[in-house]
């Protein structure tokens, strides 16, 4: 899963213990909708890679996409689909 891929990626940006990255992991698992899109987008030039995020998105009626990925972050939103930071989606949900 990229999720826990990033969190073990950057342990000093996030100061998890493989514990508290578990629980983040299975508490994303829990609040999530998997879904199979039925559209294909060629939205993302420099990493076409990338449009299979925007896909999943559109498929399951997203309100955001969550990403340190730069070229997503460069489209800020998709069809009335924000895409942010975590830290700004972080902020936004404790609000």
């Amino acid at each position: 899963m990229e999720f826990r891929e990033t969190l073990h990626k950057y342990p000093d940006r996030f100061g998890l213990s493989e514990a508290e990255i578990q629980t983040e992991v299975e508490t994303l698992r829990y609040f999530a909708e998997f879904v199979e899109p039925d559209v294909e987008f060629d939205i993302v030039d420099a990493d076409p890679d990338d449009n299979k995020f925007l896909e999943a998105a559109v498929a399951g009626n997203a309100e955001y996409v969550v990403s340190g990925d730069q070229h997503l972050l460069d489209i800020e939103g998709f069809r009335g689909i924000e895409i942010v930071t975590p830290r700004t989606f972080y902020e936004t949900v404790q609000a």
